[in-house]
């Protein structure tokens, strides 16, 4: 058994011998790095013509015509046949049939003209005075929420003026 034990070390020292002078030979040896190829840019001079006084020939003749052109006019944006601007939210409510109300008070006697609102962009309410309340407009339409707050404006009919706008929260019912 000692007789393996000593083989078995000599074969390791052989070994361990022939990986160290393998790698000191591997380290040792420079190896050269591939050369890359340059271009080297050289300027060139470029020749350019000179302009030369030689008249170019006509060759198309320009006719002119009498055109009509739009003068500018001064288009001034139609006032609202009620003012508006101190108006406030008056009431809302439900509605049978899945349908929603709301009133808008304004200061003046009275609402003069046709409107109509529209609810969260896309619902369409008429509006219409009644006879009793003269200064309220009442807009009716379908129910666009619930437990959430709606946004409308209000149109004049005639101009598709935006008059009035707000926000109204919905409560459940």
């Amino acid at each position: 058994m000692l007789k393996n034990w000593r083989h078995f070390i000599f074969i390791l020292a052989v070994f361990t011998i022939l990986f160290a002078a393998g790698c000191a030979a591997q380290g040792a040896v420079p190896t050269p790095s591939p050369e890359i190829p340059t271009r080297q840019l050289t300027a060139t001079a470029t020749m350019v013509p000179e302009p030369t006084n030689t008249p170019i020939p006509p060759t198309a003749t320009l006719t002119s015509s009498p055109t009509i052109v739009p003068s500018e006019t001064s288009t001034s944006t139609p006032a609202p046949q009620t003012d508006f601007s101190e108006a406030t939210l008056y009431t809302a409510g439900f509605l049978p049939k899945w349908r929603y109300f709301f009133a808008v008070k304004v200061p003046a006697d009275s609402i003069e003209g046709e409107y109509y609102a529209v609810v969260d962009r896309n619902k369409d309410y008429s509006c219409e005075v009644q006879a009793q309340y003269p200064n309220r407009l009442y807009c009716t339409g379908p129910l666009a929420a619930a437990d959430d707050t709606i946004h409308y404006v209000i149109y004049e009919q005639e101009t598709n003026l935006k008059v009035f706008e707000g926000d109204i929260f919905v409560p459940l019912q």
